[in-house]
């Protein structure tokens, strides 16, 4: 007897002419099949696996109804008309958990040697690195096994926020997704279809004409108390609070470097290999200050340009993705361009530098991923003192001053003076002790940072998201704006009060009509059909200064939860 497929999913069998049809009701997909496949389908309603198929053999011959049943295990295998499929058995069946990715996996995980953009680099090594211990799924319309833990599921974006019990229900640990300024309402959806934690990376915390600020700004006032955002650094939070009270959904969440590339390797073996590839003997004879990004103005290629015209006794040796208005021919003498190396060649680079000098100037700079790349191989920096790099710094160099820009300016978020970085390299130069120390330093900095750890992190991001779940409560409250006699002034002035009874009609306060500030009762009574980040903005717009708006938000926040 062949294997008989199951058919556990809810299906609806319907015709159209001769043509038969089924549809998954469950993976949103209509599949044709033959009239043997479909019979048994509407045997199989009624009837044991067994009973159809002996019931078959009255009108279908042994061939017929085996082609049948291999066509209808074909489709089990891609997740159709049966939960037993492939996917499920390899992923949401498995033992270990779950994350949902919403958004293409080409976003996520590309091949490294393809990537220029560090926040792309980043999620491939938190993707791989968080395989290790939960399965991701990433939208898609069918199943296939991308890497080990890897796999794009056939849940399509619009699928997952039409069905979203597919997710509440298939074991998922949370939603993870990337802030996208491009797209920037992408997931805006999911905080209100979906009741998973919902965690959103910002990478580009700035930029974009202000269409950075104003998207996270949106995604904040539509996340529950059981959603967050992660950011790489410190000062992407301390940036937010301008402009909201509830910093608790900011979790900072570091990047790592690959260890077993990025290490100290001898100097001297380094320069010759770069003076190799490079083509340039200058290499092995002078000292080097290095930059590793893309040749843009924004990352501060312009600035070391011009701080090389400044110390004309020193290499400066570029790497990286150059652009059509650098020619080559147009860098000062002393700088020498060695291309977009593979990143297995990168180690050599960084090695081959005495100094790492990285200038940039873009607001999307949140961490600095070379930065950190370039201190595992035991090189100290000099760097513009704003943003996180410092923070990832620590004493593995100089941080010159830096002018910041407190309001958006194209993408631009500081200034710094090639003078100011000129004192630094010549200050490491002519001090070699100094040199070799902070060098020292900034690997033993570097060694604190992990992409298992990055991993875990997340992990317990979404553990913690989960026990704000369970203590999150509505406001079941309800408050009536009402005009109140005051006796001794013989006036009446309007008072908010609070009615001691829920719509289960419970009686939980020891009295009725607690009175309330006006602006008091407007948050509660808000709070009973939006989000508290959402009642937070509104009083933003009413209440006179900052320090009233959190007063109000903090005693009706802390109401809600005393009281529920």
């Amino acid at each position: 007897m062949p294997t008989l497929p199951e058919i556990p999913h809810r299906i609806h069998l319907f015709k159209s002419g001769n043509d038969c049809f089924a549809a998954d009701l469950e993976r949103f997909h209509t599949v044709q099949l033959s009239p043997c496949a479909w019979e048994y389908l509407s045997l199989c309603q009624a009837n044991a696996a067994t009973d159809a198929l002996e019931a078959l053999g009255t009108n279908y011959s042994a061939e017929e109804i085996e082609a049948a049943l291999d066509s209808l295990t074909a489709l089990q295998k891609n997740g159709r008309l049966s939960a037993k499929s492939e996917w499920v058995e390899n992923g949401r069946d498995s033992q270990r958990r779950q994350l949902f990715i919403p958004q293409p996996i080409t976003l996520w995980y590309q091949e490294l040697d393809h990537l220029t953009a560090g926040t792309n680099m980043a999620l491939h090594h938190m993707v791989a690195n968080l395989a290790r211990s939960v399965d991701i799924h990433f939208a898609g319309q069918q199943f296939r096994e991308i890497d080990e833990g890897i796999f794009e599921t056939p849940i399509s974006y619009s699928a997952a926020l039409s069905a979203p019990w597919q997710l509440e229900q298939g074991g998922y640990l949370g939603i993870l997704a990337l802030h996208w300024p491009p797209r920037g309402n992408e997931m805006l959806p999911f905080f209100e279809r979906v009741n998973l934690p919902v965690l959103l990376q910002i990478h580009a915390p700035r930029g974009h004409g202000g269409d950075a600020i104003n998207s996270v700004l949106r995604h904040y006032a539509a996340m529950r108390a059981f959603d967050g955002f992660t950011v790489p650094s410190q000062p992407v939070v301390d940036f937010y609070r301008r402009f909201v009270l509830d910093t608790d959904c900011f979790f900072v969440l570091p990047n790592g470097y690959e260890p077993d590339l990025f290490q100290p390797m001898d100097k001297t073996v380094a320069k010759q290999k770069m003076a190799e590839l490079a083509r340039d003997p200058r290499i092995t004879q002078q000292p080097i200050v290095g930059y590793l990004s893309r040749l843009q103005p924004e990352k501060g290629a312009l600035v070391f340009l011009k701080l090389a015209k400044r110390l004309p006794d020193v290499l400066f040796l570029l790497g990286g993705r150059k652009f059509s208005q650098y020619a080559t021919h147009r860098f000062p003498p002393n700088v020498v361009y060695a291309g977009f190396l593979p990143r297995n060649e990168l180690p050599v680079l960084y090695n081959a530098f005495d100094i790492y000098c990285f200038p940039t100037l873009s607001g999307e700079e949140t961490f600095g991923l070379t930065l950190l790349e370039a201190m595992a191989c035991g090189v100290p920096a000099v760097i513009p003192n704003w943003g996180g790099m410092p923070q990832v710094m620590g004493d593995g160099g100089i941080a010159v001053e830096a002018d910041t820009f407190s309001d958006d300016i194209g993408s631009f978020a500081a200034g710094v003076s090639p003078e100011a970085l000129a004192e630094g390299i010549h200050r490491l130069l002519t001090d070699e002790a100094l040199r070799q120390a902070l060098g020292q330093a900034a690997r033993k900095q570097a060694l604190t940072f992990s992409w298992e750890a990055t991993a875990e992190r997340i992990l317990a991001i979404f553990e913690q998201l989960h026990r704000r779940k369970q203590r999150s409560q509505s406001n079941p409250f309800w408050t009536r704006f009402v005009p109140k006699l005051n006796a001794a002034h013989r006036t009446i002035q309007p008072e908010a009060a609070l009615l001691n009874l829920t719509e289960l009609w419970e009686i939980p306060l020891m009295r009725s009509g607690y009175p309330q500030t006006l602006m008091e009762g407007l948050a509660l009574s808000l709070a009973r059909r939006h989000t508290p980040h959402e009642v937070e903005t509104v009083l933003w717009e009413l209440c006179e200064n900052r320090e009233e708006v959190e007063q109000v938000y903090q005693r009706v926040r802390g109401f809600i939860e005393a009281a529920t």
